[in-house]
């Protein structure tokens, strides 16, 4: 009797680890399915947005010239000040 009644509890836990395993299995596997929806669904945005840059810069080219002048000079500027003061501040 105390056979039958350990065997039983074994196969309990037996049918329960599995269980458990199979649903970290399913979760992984939804997971990896989710990853690579969303990457096909990034990719797309990226190329979305690349191909409505390219139109829109061919649509507005001197508008397009002048925001890459108005982002590069001061990011530039800034770039040249942090090394400036960082090569300054070396030498002192």
């Amino acid at each position: 009797m105390v056979t039958a009644v350990a065997d039983k509890r074994s196969e309990e836990r037996s049918s329960a680890f599995w269980n458990a395993m199979a649903v970290v299995l399913r979760d992984a596997t939804h997971a990896a399915h989710r990853a690579r929806v969303f990457k096909t669904m990034a990719a797309d945005a990226f190329e979305d947005c690349a191909f409505n840059t390219a139109h829109r810069i061919k649509q507005h080219p001197f508008a397009a010239v002048g925001a890459a002048f108005a982002v590069g000079v001061p990011a530039g500027v800034l770039i040249g000040w942090i090394a400036g003061r960082r090569s300054t501040v070396a030498h002192d």
